[in-house]
């Protein structure tokens, strides 16, 4: 028989800090995360760790495992939504500003220029920007290496899950080492995100994970089953669940919430309790732990009411219900669907036309917009099917992968640009096409090409069909849209911009245009991209009309 309990400790013993301290030395001395978070001198993680410590018991909650000898065997240290660490000078006096004295210069740099720099981001932009203070944030968690996969850090973070659970509150924590993520996982958490922190000792790897309480669903099952006069469960002196004892021990400071007694050959649990704990669990043989056990329902006789066995037949009809209520709205909904071809944009600025017709507003006056393409496709009239690759300039983050604004005007004997435009800004209605190329000789962030002679390449523009976004990973030759207006032939400036005559352009409306080598000049040979710095190619000035 292994037995141990679980408690939150309001008031801990500088002993019972020390303990833990001393554990989170044990486990993470090697951590190269630790050595570079103590600026290389391990002899201040103990100093750190009981900083955290006392900060996190004064304005977060600090729970212990304790075995029968009341040894700390295991803790968690939490941050409840609204908090954060060493965030007030009440927290930092109880050993933070003692253990950053004692920091090596080095160190408070990499603090300042590189932890700093790259933490707060990774999680912010996964969780959101407030997603680590709304979180129960769990700061540390450790288990004696002996006293490891017995339950015990699940019945740590079941303490503060079922709290959270009670208010739809997440949990979310980071950790340093690779070997735990899958025993987050297996306790329901969800692997976000996955960081390299640079470091001058060694970098680092850090993971984010957060769980959405999946007790959610219980409260409501709890309810129904109540109101049959079924409890799923009672304490009892030899076996109380986790969560609902409150005996205090005032001679440790110490105020017992819950007890647990692990038994290795018998893993009884309450009936519907079992089920939502197998959700967090990994496939058998993947994570061998341990379960925390709980007593049988209370009763008279221990027996379930009469009534009970209706419970699911009475769910599954209220289910079957809602599901077909749902798929009738959805019905309704979608006959009212109109082909989005055929939809109207709607004006944005609404009264607009109205004030600026009275004549009584004195405008100011506002430069001209570079508008630069939504889309730049290239089509091949040599291979009338081809359908050339989309966003090659994408690149692989640590948040996914990114698309840049890059747009691309290639043209040649046989190569064809598309580009398309969507007119920004009320009373910035005059647009004027406009072509922009480098000089030879000039230094691009991408490789480009122009014609070995001459001051300028002959381009022809035809204005195209195409009034609503084009779909460019179906665009080509063959599926192009009508040529509806040909304008005159172009003669771009090498290492100069050119504009063209200025047209009417309603807000919000689309312009689409082919870009090709005029008649007189099949081999005119184009190849460059603009970017967010600097403005190449085809693109429109939008100029003020009010």
């Amino acid at each position: 028989m292994l037995a141990f309990s679980v408690q939150r400790v309001e008031h801990p013993t500088e002993e019972q800090i020390i303990s833990s301290a001393n554990l989170f030395y044990d486990l993470m001395h090697d951590d190269q995360s630790a050595i570079s978070l103590t600026g290389g001198d391990l002899s201040l993680l103990k100093l750190q760790a009981a900083a955290l410590l006392r900060a996190g018991a004064l304005d977060g909650e600090y729970y212990t495992a304790t075995n029968s000898d009341d040894e700390v065997v295991g803790f968690t240290v939490w941050m409840p939504p609204g908090k954060e660490m060493f965030s007030t000078d009440e927290q930092r006096g109880l050993g933070f500003h003692d253990f950053m004295t004692k920091l090596s210069d080095q160190g408070k740099e990499y603090y300042k220029t590189t932890y700093l720099a790259h933490f707060p981001g990774f999680v912010n932009g996964i969780l959101g920007p407030t997603g680590k203070k709304d979180s129960w944030w769990l700061h540390m968690a450790m288990v004696r290496p002996e006293y490891q996969r017995k339950g015990i850090t699940r019945a740590l973070v079941n303490l503060v899950r079922e709290k959270a659970s009670k208010n739809g509150e997440v949990l979310a924590c980071s950790t340093t080492n690779d070997a735990n993520v899958p025993v987050y996982v297996a306790l329901g958490f969800t692997h976000r995100g996955r960081k390299v922190i640079p470091s001058p000792w060694a970098p680092g790897h850090l993971y984010l994970l957060n769980l959405r309480s999946p007790f959610w669903f219980i409260s409501s099952f709890e309810i129904f089953i109540n109101t049959l006069d079924v409890s799923y469960v009672t304490p009892t002196t030899d076996s109380v669940p986790v969560g609902l004892s409150t005996t205090s021990r005032r001679d440790t400071g110490t105020s017992r919430v819950s007890r647990a007694q692990v038994d290795q050959t018998d893993t009884r649990r309450a009936f519907f309790r079992e089920n939502v704990e197998s959700l967090t669990l990994l496939n058998d043989g993947e994570y061998d732990e341990d379960r925390v056990s709980y007593a049988r329902p209370r009763g008279s006789n221990n027996k379930p009411s009469a009534a009970l066995p209706l419970a699911p037949i009475l769910f599954f009809i209220v289910d079957i219900a809602a599901f077909l209520a749902i798929a009738k709205m959805l019905l309704n909904v979608t006959s009212t669907f109109q082909n989005e071809d055929e939809m109207e944009f709607r004006n944005p600025y609404f009264g607009l036309d109205e004030l600026y017709a009275q004549h009584r507003i004195q405008s100011s006056v506002y430069p001209k917009i570079v508008n630069e393409p939504k889309l730049a496709a290239q089509i091949s009239s040599a291979e009338p099917d081809k359908v050339f690759p989309v966003d090659l300039h994408q690149w692989l983050s640590d948040f996914g992968r990114l698309s840049p604004p890059d747009r691309r005007l290639q043209v040649s004997k046989d190569i064809h640009t598309i580009i398309q435009h969507n007119v920004l800004d009320y009373g910035m209605e005059k647009c004027a096409i406009a072509i922009r190329l480098p000089a030879r000789g000039d230094t691009l962030p991408h490789p480009y090409m122009l014609p070995p002679t001459g001051d300028a390449v002959r381009l022809s523009i035809c204005e195209l069909d195409a009034k609503r976004p084009l779909k460019e990973h179906t665009l080509s030759w063959s599926t192009r849209p009508p040529c509806v207006r040909q304008l005159a032939p172009v003669d771009a400036k090498i290492g100069g911009e050119v504009e063209l005559e200025p047209f009417a352009c309603k807000s919000g409306s689309y312009l689409a245009y082919q870009i090709s080598c005029a008649q007189d000049s099949p081999g005119c040979n184009v190849d460059v991209w603009t970017n967010h710095n600097q403005t190449w190619g085809v693109f429109i000035n939008q100029y003020q009309t009010l």
